[in-house]
């Protein structure tokens, strides 16, 4: 199931003054086997393929939804029902778009060292309470945790409403902060276009695109930098009036072609770097 609408309790959130907080839903009927949207009483109206949505109406391959200014298309790759219900979740997604997004790739240092050894499953134990101390700050800025990859996570704060001061203000208290599990981290902030998409059974925005696949491609490249916190060119750009950045290592990185420059915050007593990853 997906809402759409301009509540940030949606599914999928539009914000604009055409859309209604709550303005439909996108479901799947198991007595017709078929994905179907509802108007939820709207304004402004849904349309599906140009035609008004009524109470309800079923969903096609590719079926183009607008809802106020925004077009969306609904792409599913089954026609039914699967057994597997979680499998169908998976294939049908709205097709993504493109927007300009802040990046943030957070991982615990030396986990394979720590598990080995730590009892088991006390990493698991620390890096979850490191997540929930993670928390508060990301919120505070709008931050939003997309994913858990591994030992960390993968947060996001988007440009609509984004407030630069708070934004720095979070990464500040990210590289002061006293991790009360014992474990220490490092958090790769990148920025740039990425492609979203939602996966309408799982509720859970999906980001895809060259932008994210760098800043993953990046954490091997910058595993050794002097600081928690390491910043692209492109967040160093946007960020270097509000927060003091300092040339830190000049790196390639695996499927991107060049050498990248990386930054740290200012003050760190270390040598600039010029290495290729191995």
């Amino acid at each position: 199931m997906c809402k759409i609408g301009r509540s940030r309790n949606c599914t999928l959130t539009i914000d604009e003054n055409l859309v209604s907080r709550e303005h439909a839903i996108i479901f799947f009927d198991a007595t017709t086997n078929r994905w179907c949207i509802s108007d939820l009483g709207s304004k402004n109206g849904t349309y599906v393929d140009g035609r008004r949505v009524g109470q309800v109406m079923a969903l096609g391959n590719r079926a183009q939804i607008k809802v106020g200014h925004a077009d969306l298309e609904f792409i599913s790759t089954v026609n039914s029902e699967p057994a597997d219900e979680a499998t169908n979740m998976t294939h049908t997604i709205f097709d993504s778009r493109s927007e300009k997004m802040w990046l943030l790739l957070a991982d615990i240092r030396n986990s394979t060292k720590l598990m080995q050894i730590l009892p088991p499953g006390e990493l698991q134990m620390k890096v979850h309470k490191w997540i929930d101390q993670c928390k508060p700050v990301l919120m505070r800025s709008d931050g939003q945790i997309n994913e858990y990859v591994g030992d960390g996570f993968v947060a996001f704060w988007r440009e609509r409403g984004f407030d630069i001061s708070e934004f720095s203000k979070s990464l500040l208290d990210f590289e002061a902060m006293e991790v009360k599990s014992g474990v220490d981290f490092r958090m790769i902030v990148h920025y740039g276009e990425v492609m979203t998409g939602i996966g309408v059974s799982s509720s859970l925005e999906k980001l895809t695109g060259p932008t994210l696949n760098f800043m993953f491609k990046c954490e091997k490249a910058v595993r050794d930098a002097p600081r928690r916190l390491v910043f692209s060119e492109a967040a160093e750009s946007q960020l270097k009036a509000n927060i003091p950045l300092e040339r830190s290592i000049t790196c390639s990185v695996t499927g991107f072609d060049g050498e990248y420059i990386f930054y740290t915050l200012a003050g760190a007593d270390v040598d600039q770097r010029v290495f290729s990853e191995a």
